[in-house]
């Protein structure tokens, strides 16, 4: 059976710790900036740095962009700070690169260079291009439908915590797609964390699962035997929404 839910994987870009930038001071000034809310000062003091070369602060500087703050949002301008660092081999804006070829985000959509650019940050073990390349093959979007390249991809994804490709395994197996059925093995990743079950009191069930949609609760009655009910509720809501935005 084929995937039950279509989504796109995009990735969110964030202010992280910056890496030694070639001017130390100003980087750390930046990241405070932004942790207080005053995008203005963390663009002011980046755009130096990035213009200098310093491919922390061009991904920083992207994401500003990206998500509009501190300045217009502005995916042409992201576009060129991201494809800057992905240049210098960042993973980080490889894999934002390729996928705003894949929304079609300040460059024509481009499924083939999308392909490019996650297969190069995915080389480098960046988990959200491993599980964004199991998206594109399992939908055969840049290349030939695969499932089971999919399911290598979601694999190693899922190995370092990725709860997206966790939930896309726990589906594959599930459903049977590309793959002998196997309730035993989709619940084994269905609950590996984030995604996990927990009990919010003595006769329901908190289902809150950590996926690229955000947090999501599905309250079940906690009985034996229930375990495919939550599940089923969980497919079928992710068929009737539109679903998008990682992890």
């Amino acid at each position: 059976m084929k995937l039950a839910f279509k989504h796109t994987f995009v990735a969110i870009p964030v202010m992280l710790s910056l890496a030694t930038p070639v001017a130390a001071g100003s980087g750390q000034d930046a990241v405070a900036a932004y942790a207080r809310g005053d995008y203005a000062a963390a663009l002011r003091l980046l755009r130096p740095l990035a213009d200098q070369g310093d491919a922390q602060a061009q991904y920083n500087l992207g994401a500003l962009y990206d998500n509009g703050q501190g300045v217009p949002q502005n995916y042409a301008e992201a576009m060129k700070w991201y494809r800057k660092a992905a240049d210098q081999g960042d993973d980080r804006d490889q894999n934002n690169l390729a996928t705003m070829y894949v929304k079609g985000q300040g460059v024509p959509q481009n499924y083939a260079e999308a392909m490019k650019w996650y297969r190069k940050a995915a080389d480098q073990g960046n988990a959200r291009a491993e599980q964004n390349l199991g998206f594109m093959y399992a939908n055969g979007q840049g290349v030939p439908k695969d499932d089971a390249e999919a399911m290598r991809w979601y694999r190693q994804a899922a190995d370092q915590g990725a709860a997206p490709a966790q939930y896309a395994l726990g589906l594959i197996y599930r459903q049977g797609t590309g793959v002998p059925q196997n309730n035993a093995e989709a619940v084994r990743w269905y609950r590996r964390p984030p995604i996990r079950a927990t009990a919010t009191h003595s006769s329901t069930l908190g289902l809150c699962i950590k996926t690229a949609w955000g947090y999501r609760k599905i309250m079940c009655r906690r009985t034996c035997g229930s375990t495919w009910q939550r599940w089923r509720a969980i497919e079928e809501q992710q068929k009737t929404e539109t679903l998008s935005r990682p992890l």
